[in-house]
This record gives structure tokens, C-alpha cells and sequence, in this order.
């Protein structure tokens, strides 16, 4: 599963954990809405969401939707920010965790009596790890093998089972988030996945020889049942930070901002959360508005125009989001800035994807 990074509001929290705003948990920022696209006469992105179609040459076209809130008013700003890692007593009271009965036999690692374990790595890509026995198990959802168990139902994204609503699940997962004191997150997806999914990927993995009968769960995956996988993000004045993260040149990681949970019959069962940023004060001078999309398509033609795309791609989805960039990574000091992302896909059977991050101002690719 991928890490990811939260955000904080102030630079205060840092010393007692996250903040939270519980209102934002439901519902992603909305981008479902089709408008025009244009740029104005300055080049600036003029309306807020679309879908563009054209012809790139090269191998390259767009079928592409955009995405981008729809409270974004033409001029975004920068934001100073640092990373900041988790509080222990914070993250014990989150999950019930009683400090008398665990056990610390290494550094950000506690063991809850054999029931549980909880690591707390600190640094710019550390996080949040939890999980129960059972929730080591668990495979999170994989669409190649929904697709390949497509008799087995109740299984994917919308479907409800019978142990709990996903109503309550996702009130299970914004309660847990409400005592670490995060805040600004959403919920991106939510997937059913019944015990035969579970199953039946183990089964997989021993007859294709990835994994040992001796290793297999077995009949103890009762003991876990059917669950839930929600995965979240956490915008920035309703824009949102990058869900990935990246290496940057100096080999440094950094995390993006999504985080999963499993929740079963017995609650949260697995919760990976990454460590997150506090945001300072806007940028004053980075307040300015950000180029069009079609602009960023002619930035992205640049660069297509310079290399030989052998296999044709599709331009499949444009998002405007923050990233961030590191600064100074003595001082632990970032700067969020706003980038537009572009995905493409190869029109083959794999569906590979690749993406370009471009400076939502000036065009110019970002150099990781």
C-alpha cells in the first residue's frame, strides 16, 4: 500500500498531534459538474471544470476530464509548511490502547498485548502504522482481481455488507480521526470486500506458488469476516494535495496524502495514516492566478514533441492539486504549491499510466 501525508492548520498542533474538521470527511471536492473551458485573454484558467478532447500528434490524444473544486476563485497561494510526526499518547487514545499492557521492543514500535501493533516512524516520509493480527492479512482491493471474482457479490466499490452499513463504517473511521485531530480529509473510495474475496486470493497465491500452505491464513480468516477499505485524502482550502508521493533527486521520499482503512466486525483493523505537514502563512506574493488547461496540454506537447512515443497514449485526466516542494530539507521547511497533473494512459491492453506534474503557474515541468 502506498504512504501518504496529512496536513495540520497550525503550527501549534505540532506539539499535540493533527487537527481535524469532521465536516469535510464525506464528501471529496465536487468536480462532477460539465462547464466550458477557456482560457481568458491573459492565458488564465477562466471556468472551473471540463472535459477536452484534441489531438496532441505524436501518438498522443486527449480524452481528458479536469478536475478542480468548484470554490477555486482564480488566484491560489503558496504555503509554508513543515512535516510533523505523530503524539504517542494521542494515537493510544485514537485506538484504546492501554500504555500498561504493551510493550515498546524498538523505537516507534508498541506491541498491544499480542492483539495488536502500532509503529509511529517519525520524519518527512514516516506515519502512522495500525493494525490488529487480523488486519496483517488483509489484501486491499485490487480491480484485476475483482474483475476475475466478478461471481462473488457484494464485492467493489457502492456495494454494502451484512456486519455493517458503509454509512457506519465511514463513521468509524471519522471517529478514530476526530481523537488524532485530523482534519481537512475526505473520503475518496469506499469497497466492500467480503471474506471469499480474501479467500480466494490466498488460494491464488499458493496454487501460483507466491505464497506457501504452510503461510496460508486459512481457517482462521473467520476470525476477520467481511470489510471495509476507505481511502482518504485531505485538501487545502478545498484544493487537494497530492494523493502520491515521490523520490525526489537527492533519493529523499516524501509522502502524498492518502491514507487506508480496514474496518471489520470488530472495528478498524488496519489504519495507515501518513505523517503530516503544518501549514503556516500564505506566500503573499504567490497569490496569482494559474494557467489554463489547454495551456498545460501545449507545455505537455513540449515535451511529447522532444522524445519519440512509440505506443499511443491518451490524455485521460487533468488535476489540479497542491505539492510539495521541498525547500530546505536541513530546516524541515516545504513550500505547497499549486501543479497541475496529468495522466495518460496507453491504449493497450495493460493500461499503463504516466504522469506529468507541471507548475500550475508557469508551465514548467517539476524536477523531482
Amino acid at each position: 500500500m502506498k504512504k501518504s501525508i496529512f496536513m495540520l492548520v497550525t503550527i501549534a498542533l505540532i506539539l499535540t498531534g493533527c487537527g481535524h474538521n469532521a465536516d469535510g470527511l464525506d464528501n471529496m471536492p465536487d468536480s462532477s459538474e460539465d462547464t466550458e473551458v477557456s482560457a481568458t485573454e491573459t492565458g488564465k484558467y477562466s471556468n472551473k471544470i471540463n472535459h477536452l478532447t484534441e489531438d496532441l500528434g505524436n501518438n498522443v490524444r486527449v480524452d481528458a476530464d479536469i478536475e478542480i473544486p468548484d470554490n477555486y476563485t482564480d488566484a491560489i497561494s503558496d504555503y509554508k509548511a513543515q512535516s510533523c510526526d505523530f503524539n504517542k499518547e494521542l494515537v493510544f487514545n485514537a485506538f484504546g490502547i492501554e500504555k500498561d499492557h504493551t510493550a515498546n521492543p524498538a523505537p516507534g514500535l508498541y506491541q498491544v498485548e499480542g492483539k495488536a501493533n502500532v509503529e509511529i516512524s517519525e520524519g518527512i516520509s514516516g506515519g502512522l502504522n495500525y493494525h490488529t493480527n487480523e488486519g496483517t492479512w488483509i489484501q486491499e482491493y485490487d480491480p484485476d482481481y475483482a474483475k476475475s471474482f466478478s461471481d462473488i457479490s457484494n464485492l467493489g466499490e457502492g456495494k454494502a455488507l451484512d456486519f455493517m452499513t458503509p454509512d457506519e463504517a465511514k463513521q468509524c473511521v471519522i471517529s478514530t480521526l476526530e481523537k488524532l485531530h485530523i482534519e481537512n480529509a475526505y473520503i475518496t473510495h469506499i469497497y466492500a470486500l467480503p471474506l471469499e474475496y480474501q479467500k480466494r486470493i490466498e488460494q491464488y497465491n499458493i496454487s501460483n506458488g507466491i505464497l506457501n500452505q504452510a503461510d496460508a491464513i486459512g481457517d482462521r480468516w473467520d476470525d476477520l469476516g467481511d470489510c471495509y477499505e476507505l481511502k482518504l485524502a485531505e485538501n487545502i482550502n478545498g484544493i487537494p494535495l497530492r494523493g502520491s508521493g515521490y523520490i525526489a533527486s537527492d533519493e529523499s521520499a516524501y509522502n502524498g496524502s492518502e491514507m487506508t482503512a480496514f474496518v471489520s466486525k470488530k472495528g478498524i483493523v488496519s489504519f495507515i495514516i501518513p505523517n503530516q505537514y503544518v501549514v503556516g502563512d500564505a506566500i503573499a506574493s504567490s497569490s496569482e492566478q494559474i494557467l489554463a488547461p489547454e495551456d498545460i496540454l501545449n507545455h505537455l506537447k513540449q515535451k511529447l514533441d522532444s522524445i519519440v512515443v512509440t505506443e499511443p497514449y491518451t490524455v485521460t485526466n487533468l488535476k489540479l492539486e497542491y505539492f510539495p516542494k521541498i525547500i530546505n530539507i536541513t530546516d524541515n521547511e516545504f513550500h505547497l504549491i499549486p501543479i497541475w497533473e496529468v495522466e495518460m494512459t496507453a491504449d493497450d491492453q495493460e493500461k499503463s499510466t504516466m504522469n506529468y506534474l507541471f507548475d500550475a503557474r508557469t508551465g514548467l515541468e517539476l524536477e523531482l
